[in-house]
């Protein structure tokens, strides 16, 4: 790695160099605020997960903020939805985006950013590319480390002001509505090959947008729902995403053989069968969203929390040394 002796060093960071101490120190530094964005992140009873050093800093008065996705790619996996609700129980400001695939994490301290995830695996022994800056406290830092800190912080910020404004304003008819215009949609995306190979390329140029949108389902339920009604439909997007995963590897399959001129009935019942099952799993979400109405109350812990934390940033960022940027 490039270190250049100034607070930063940029690169590759090579398998078996561990940056944990790298990460740690950054919220463990942090007198004033703490963003994490992440996809991945261990589980919290793992030593060196960095959940257990948020709630310590929480403890301590930080205002932190966690922005990731529900993460409910591999079925049958709770981790995530442990850490969430862990996070969640101790007071951690938390904002689901499924389109998240950034790993940065900022405090008034330092900044990361890079492929690394928040992952002991990841922070030890995986190839990553990363960069650091553990200079912000400094008064006197190059241009570009302020401009990268104002540009995270200004994504948090926004992600914060589009949260708490539409939580404020979104009733759950109106996320109800928009559920099902979304499970609706999925019988013109996802085909059943009823007899044209074509509609098994529009399933497989379909089927990312259509997991995506599944999982976005939950961004929209999760400040406005309780986390039982909520749990339900978590598990039943993850079963429907995690047939759909399914399809689509039979529909490669059955490209795959029909361009080499060897497609066989088998594979055609198997990829039907499983199109049925997937019909049948976006009609019980339909069903199970219809039922919601009554059930529900905004988590107003999450909204007090959120509306906190975009006050601290906005303020620290309006603070913020106003000198001419070199």
């Amino acid at each position: 790695m490039i270190n250049p002796g100034n607070g930063s060093k940029w690169g590759i960071k090579s398998s078996g160099t561990n940056l944990t101490g790298d990460i740690h120190g950054i919220i463990d530094n942090a007198n004033k605020f703490i963003v994490v964005c992440g996809y991945n992140f261990s589980p919290y009873i793992d030593p060196i997960s960095i959940i257990p050093r948020l709630i310590a800093r929480k403890n301590a008065g930080v205002d932190i903020l966690i922005i990731l996705p529900p993460k409910m790619w591999g079925f049958g996996n709770g981790n995530h939805t442990n850490n969430i609700q862990y996070l969640l129980n101790n007071g951690i400001g938390v904002i689901l985006n499924s389109n998240n695939h950034s790993k940065w994490i900022i405090s008034d301290y330092g900044y990361y950013y890079g492929s690394l995830n928040f992952t002991t695996i990841s922070m030890t022994s995986r190839v990553e590319v990363v960069s650091f800056c553990d200079a912000l406290h400094r008064p006197a830092i190059p241009g570009w480390m302020h401009q990268t800190k104002r540009h995270l912080l200004g994504y948090a910020v926004t992600e914060l002001n589009y949260f708490n404004t539409v939580t404020a304003t979104t009733s759950l008819g109106t996320v109800n509505i928009a559920t099902l215009t979304t499970l609706q949609s999925t019988f013109g995306q996802i085909l059943r090959y009823n007899p044209e190979i074509e509609k098994v390329r529009k399933t497989l140029l379909n089927y990312e947008d259509v997991r995506v949108r599944l999982s976005s389902i939950i961004d929209s339920y999760f400040p406005i729902i309780n986390i039982s009604g909520l749990d339900k439909i978590w598990r039943l997007i993850n079963n429907a995403i995690y047939t759909l995963d399914k399809l689509a590897y039979a529909g490669n399959h059955i490209i795959l053989k029909y361009e080499n001129q060897s497609l066989r009935e088998f594979s055609i019942s198997g990829y039907n069968r499983i199109h049925q099952n997937f019909s049948r799993q976006i009609e019980r979400l339909i069903k199970a969203i219809k039922e919601t109405d009554g059930q529900t109350s905004r988590q107003e812990k999450i909204i007090t929390i959120t509306n906190k934390i975009e006050l601290v940033l906005k303020e620290y960022l309006r603070t913020d040394n106003n000198e001419e940027l070199k």
